[in-house]
């Protein structure tokens, strides 16, 4: 936005006895922080709640992640046994490109030379197709310990997120966590153990089942 727009928007604000800002990128911590001060609730993805350090705004997580699980399933029952991964690389491209070597793959990316990226629609169609879901956040997630809706869209697709080991770094979603040396061993055993499979995707469906409407819930909560 430029001065006028942001201006126009901070006199806004005093209309409204609750304001909350929604943050779904850290990037909001850089370019919209004078909105969020004006805010009495920060809603955020960070399983810990205190990045601002703030005492006029309370931070809470936000569950936007989780919201995903209801709204992105796709009709899909026959998978091929690889692990997908979608996304820009950012600061994490050698560390995705290992985990991606080490097991058959297949990958929709965004790197300084390619950008194979799929529409948001057609990547769900993709995802669905395939067993394993590789889930890693860039190193600027990791430190504020943000989680994504990653995971949750491949739960609701019966996918299984294998997680990089720094991602979700407090157990959000009691994941399955590995690193690039050991993903191979993990890719085997998963790829011939179809029960615990099963077992893992019934817990995730009703974890996400119960936590899906909780953004709703928290929202009605504040403004009572």
């Amino acid at each position: 936005y430029n001065k006028a727009e942001k201006d126009a928007l901070l006199a806004k604000l005093s209309d409204f006895d609750t304001r909350i800002f929604i943050a779904t990128d850290i990037i909001a911590f850089q370019n919209n922080i004078n909105i969020i001060k004006r805010c009495q609730y920060l809603l955020h993805q960070s399983t810990r709640k205190n990045i601002l350090n703030n005492a006029n705004v309370i931070e809470l997580y936000s569950w936007v992640p989780e919201i995903f699980y209801a709204y992105c399933k796709q009709q899909n029952s026959i998978k091929d046994n690889k692990l997908i991964f979608g996304g820009g690389v950012r600061d994490n491209e050698s560390k995705i490109l290992n985990y991606l070597n080490s097991v058959p793959s297949v990958s929709y990316l965004k790197t300084e030379t390619i950008d194979n990226r799929l529409p948001y629609k057609d990547y769900l169609k993709e995802l669905s197709k395939h067993k394993f879901a590789l889930v890693i956040a860039r190193k600027s997630y990791e430190q504020l310990h943000w989680v994504t809706a990653r995971y949750c869209e491949a739960i609701a697709n019966n996918v299984i997120p294998i997680c990089d080991g720094n991602y979700d770094i407090d157990n959000h979603f009691n994941a399955i966590k590995i690193d690039s040396n050991g993903l191979y061993n993990l890719y085997q055993y998963l790829s011939n153990s179809p029960e615990f499979c099963t077992k893992f995707l019934k817990e995730q469906h009703q974890r996400l089942s119960c936590t899906q409407n909780n953004f709703r819930n928290l929202i009605i909560d504040i403004v009572r």
